[in-house]
């Protein structure tokens, strides 16, 4: 706990955090320990109550790590700016904190970011088609990576025009749902498809409804 408070103030701000927090939690638990001990409670041990926070500690460590080095292969792509790239950190963690990511980790956000900015999307717009990702991810029982990678492929394949990110997400949805196919297996195949159903100007609706029949079909 001291060397990560010694460290706060050369850690980036994810690791600060972590660094504040362990702070907090070393003098959270000693005071249970004393609370304990004025009781009577012996079975309490001190240290094995900070064993136990070390142990999370070190997870949010590792977690914290692992997110800058995520957020590092964005920048490698993006070019920011270290400010413009702390902004960009503090969007994902913010998405991640709150409802907007439903339950989607920070790591596995900064991940589907990558693809988004691979894929050409940048600054809001990508932001925006990541929350999106992140909502249907959860509600197609599989991560941000996946759901990004089939959504930024339909909607490069149609245009910005054609669907808005929400309405792709839609279809897509309703595709796992309707047909015997999950969002991994979708991700997998559709990316060959949508190119020459938008060259042919057939509808990702009709795209959609195709794959979920025949696979209901076998």
């Amino acid at each position: 706990v001291e060397i990560l408070i010694s460290a706060t103030d050369r850690a980036s701000g994810p690791m600060r955090s972590v660094a504040q927090q362990a702070s907090g939690l070393g003098g959270t638990f000693s005071t249970i320990g004393k609370q304990a001990a004025g009781f009577g409670l012996a079975m309490v041990s001190v240290n094995s109550i900070m064993a136990v926070s070390q142990s999370a500690i070190k997870g949010s460590v590792g977690s914290a790590i692992d997110f800058d080095k995520a957020m590092a292969n964005v920048n490698s792509i993006a070019k920011l700016s270290r400010d413009q790239l702390n902004s960009l950190k503090g969007s994902v963690l913010d998405m991640a904190k709150s409802g907007d990511s439903a339950g989607q980790s920070a790591n596995t956000m900064a991940k589907g970011l990558y693809d988004l900015y691979s894929s050409g999307f940048q600054g809001q717009q990508a932001l925006d088609v990541l929350k999106v990702a992140a909502q249907g991810a959860s509600a197609g029982l599989t991560d941000t990576g996946t759901s990004t990678k089939v959504l930024s492929a339909v909607l490069n394949a149609f245009g910005e025009t054609a669907y808005t990110p929400q309405k792709a997400m839609d279809i897509l949805f309703k595709t796992v749902d309707q047909g015997v196919i999950t969002f991994g297996e979708l991700a997998g195949s559709l990316g060959m498809v949508t190119p020459t159903a938008a060259a042919m100007n057939v509808p990702l609706e009709e795209v959609a409804a195709a794959i979920a029949t025949m696979t209901r079909k076998g």
